[in-house]
Parts: structure tokens; C-alpha cells; sequence
């Protein structure tokens, strides 16, 4: 297999994930005809992650979008998304953004009352 066919393959994994971000990646694996073992060993070995954690990343950059757009809770916001706690949604929000959730919308809106 050639890297062009292994970058379209990949990008078919990263499309269907992001368009079904709440399926079941076994489903994604049957979409695209490939055995779990080798999509994911493809995924890992163009973007450095497994599928797994590909969904994670979408999932709270979706999240962090969400909280900068509406006006619902971060709990809401966290629960909605398949988090379980407030807790682990924010030790996760902070791993992947380096920031928390409440950092993250306060600086938005305090930078929206700033005048330069």
C-alpha cells in the first residue's frame, strides 16, 4: 500500500469520525472495509494517536466551541458530550487545552468587554 492510499484511508477515518462522533467505531471500521488492527495501526502510524483518542480531541474541541457559543453549564455542556463528572470532563478539557473550562469562557468574555 502506497502512503497516497494510506492518507486517503486515514482521511476516511477522520471524516466518518467527525460526521459520527457519537457511533461506535466498530462501525467506522465496517464503513471504511478495513480490520480494526490494521485502520488503527494506519491511524497511529500517519497522525501519532489511535482513533480512540482522535474521538476524545474532536469531542472537546466540539465541547470548548459549544461553551464559547451558548450560554448552557459547563456540567450540561460536560454531560451532554458522554462525561460522566464535571470532574473528569475538566481533567480532560485541561490535558487536551491547557486550560480549564470556566478559564476558558471568562477570558472569552471578558475579551469581548475590552476596549482598545
Amino acid at each position: 500500500m502506497n502512503q497516497d492510499e494510506k492518507v486517503n484511508i486515514v482521511q476516511a477515518m477522520q471524516d466518518y469520525i467527525k460526521e459520527h462522533v457519537d457511533s461506535d467505531l466498530e462501525t467506522m471500521y465496517e464503513h471504511i472495509g478495513y480490520s480494526k488492527r490494521h485502520a488503527d495501526r494506519l491511524f497511529s502510524e500517519l497522525l501519532h494517536m489511535t482513533p480512540r483518542e482522535y474521538v476524545r480531541k474532536v469531542i472537546l474541541t466540539d465541547t470548548a466551541k459549544e461553551l464559547l457559543a451558548t450560554d448552557d453549564n459547563i456540567i450540561d455542556i460536560a454531560l451532554n458530550s458522554g462525561y460522566e463528572t464535571h470532574e473528569g470532563f475538566t481533567r480532560a478539557f485541561k490535558k487536551h487545552f491547557h486550560t480549564s473550562p470556566e478559564v476558558l469562557v471568562t477570558s472569552f468574555f471578558l475579551k469581548l468587554f475590552v476596549i482598545d
